[in-house]
């Protein structure tokens, strides 16, 4: 999971970031994931959720 942390912060892009969330969250219905797995998608989901977060509050205070 740190590479995928190191990753998600390097990345600037809300855009591309939804777009990884997205494809993330696409692949969670997969029915050969147990249920380890699918919490660490989730985890990832929220990660990328707080990167978008923290972008967008830099975006509205500068």
């Amino acid at each position: 999971m740190e590479w995928f942390e190191m990753e998600i912060e390097s990345l600037r892009d809300i855009g591309l970031l939804q777009e990884k969330k997205k494809q993330i969250k696409d692949s969670v219905i997969n029915p050969d994931l147990n249920w380890n797995s699918r919490m660490e998608l989730y985890k990832q989901v929220q990660l990328i959720n707080m990167r978008i977060e923290k972008l967008s509050y830099r975006a509205t205070s500068c």
